[in-house]
């Protein structure tokens, strides 16, 4: 296998390992409440929810249409950029990383209004983006650049 494919095809590994660690921990005065991995995101999870008067609450959390949608980029990305390579191909990888690491900051975004929404008037409510998080959205910028770079600065081939 080229180089240049087991570059790009490492960048989107490296995106699918992120997507197991933890994207996001929900605290309160601090206190870690809940902690969620892009892959509870994407499929969706049941936690339990500490209740101050009587036993824990199950809540559902549906999986995120953004979450399942980035997840799916890094699938396609992994996969096009595992075929062999031309010029031509090396669009698709670059173009599943952009809209990857958009997808993530729009999680983000869409996360903090929700925080904001829910947590009106309370300060001690906090929401932290974990290492799950960034790397995926670091590797995904850094497979975009890596590929469009390919695209314009081609390696030939025998």
């Amino acid at each position: 296998m080229p180089t240049s494919r087991k570059i790009s095809s490492s960048f989107f590994a490296i995106v699918l390992i992120c997507f197991f660690l933890p994207f996001i921990t929900i605290s309160c005065d601090r206190t870690p409440v809940l902690e969620l991995s892009g892959m509870q995101m994407t499929t969706g999870t049941t936690v339990e929810t500490p209740s101050f008067a009587g036993p824990a609450e199950s809540k559902k959390i549906p999986a995120d249409g953004k979450a399942i949608f980035a997840f799916t980029c890094c699938a396609v990305g992994l996969g096009s950029s595992l075929l062999k390579k031309t010029r031509n191909n090396k669009v698709l990888p670059a173009c599943a990383g952009g809209l990857g690491a958009f997808l993530i900051l729009s999680i983000k975004s869409g996360l903090n209004q929700e925080f904001t929404k829910q947590g009106a008037g309370y300060v001690g409510f906090n929401a932290e983006y974990g290492l799950g998080f960034w790397g995926a959205f670091i590797f995904f910028v850094a497979a975009t650049l890596y590929n469009i770079w390919q695209i314009v600065n081609p390696i030939p081939t025998d």
